[in-house]
């Protein structure tokens, strides 16, 4: 029966997840006793919408994403006690939305002509609505991280309402899921052009 089982594990797909990172708009992350992180992504460039409105670090998004793709299930667990792997009650929960935010043909089309009627008001609209969270359609991927196994380097993680429970390798794992808002905020201080530069002044000591 044990080497039935190891045969029926070797034939299974190693692969946690399956998802196009291409495709992946937004994310929510949700840390036990922390605020829930919610990151979309708005044309190329990714923005945070929860806790706090705030353009995004791209690079630290898609290092995210890929890590959750990445992952490759070590151990299988067909029979396990959620709460024995600490999964009753994830640490983090992520769900990764594929085409999320993408708008409807019809949507797009509305959206072109009230540009050309109106460009002002449009872009009024725009602004009003910045800071309102975008709510993603369709069936996220969600993942939920429980217990880690500090011997075996493991974490036990279930797939969205799947009874089966896996193991996955902790290697750069924990650092990830431990991160939280600021690490996702963009690290830049300030955005011009520079050849719309006119002038620069420099103070220091209280000196011009």
């Amino acid at each position: 029966a044990h080497r039935l089982s190891e045969a029926r594990a070797r034939l299974r797909s190693r692969d946690l997840v399956e998802l196009t990172i291409g495709d992946a708009d937004y994310l929510r992350i949700q840390r036990t006793g922390a605020t829930e992180i919610a990151i979309g992504k708005k044309d190329f460039d990714w923005e945070i919408y929860q806790p706090k409105a705030t353009k995004a670090e791209t690079t630290a998004v898609t290092d995210f994403v890929k890590k959750i793709d990445e992952l490759d299930i070590k151990e299988f667990i067909d029979q396990g006690d959620p709460k024995e792997f600490g999964l009753d009650q994830p640490a983090v929960t992520v769900a990764i939305y594929q085409k999320g935010l993408k708008a409807d043909d019809k949507d797009k089309d509305s959206k072109d002509k009230a540009k050309k009627d109106d460009k002002k008001k449009e872009e009024e609209k725009k602004e009003e609505s910045s800071d309102a969270t975008t709510e993603p359609k369709g069936e996220p991927i969600q993942v939920a991280f429980g217990k880690r196994d500090e011997e075996k380097n493991l974490v036990y993680v279930r797939r969205g309402d799947e009874p089966s429970i896996f193991a996955v390798s902790s290697e750069g794992l924990a650092d990830i899921l431990d991160r939280d808002y600021l690490a996702y905020r963009r690290k830049q201080v300030l955005s011009f052009i520079e050849p719309d530069i006119a002038k620069l002044s420099i103070y220091r000591d209280g000196q011009k």
